[in-house]
């Protein structure tokens, strides 16, 4: 079982063997939105035990994915905050504008992301 990301879905695509040294071809079984974390009833029902664990499989991985690519933005935003301001400095005075209400509404968000998870946020009881 193949899944191949087009657009906001997921396609699946079961693989036929060649028969004859003919090439390999695919068997499109169903498609899902993206953003699904189960396998609709009738979807699954076409599914074997097999491909129905690879989709679990699958999901997992792109959990994985996203969780990496949060982390490495997390852990990477003092050095893109440092590129942001070295670009402020050449900026004109237009873009300058722009990045100053770019930065102030990310700071909002980064002030609120303590609270948005669940914990306290100590700057925020000071005020």
């Amino acid at each position: 079982m193949l899944f191949r990301e087009r657009g906001s879905a997921i396609q699946f695509l079961r693989v036929k063997d060649g028969k004859e040294g003919k090439r390999t071809s695919y068997e499109l079984v169903g498609r899902i939105p993206r953003t699904a974390t189960k396998l609709p009833g009738e979807l699954a029902e076409k599914l074997t035990d097999t491909e129905k664990q690879e989709f679990t499989a699958h999901l997992e991985h792109l959990k994985s994915l996203e969780s990496l690519r949060l982390k490495v933005a997390a852990f990477g935003i003092v050095q893109t905050a440092t590129d942001a301001g070295k670009y402020y400095q050449e900026a004109s005075e237009a873009e300058r504008e722009m990045l100053r209400q770019l930065f102030s509404d990310a700071i909002v968000r980064l002030r609120r992301a303590p609270t948005v998870s669940g914990e306290d946020n100590d700057d925020e009881k000071e005020e």
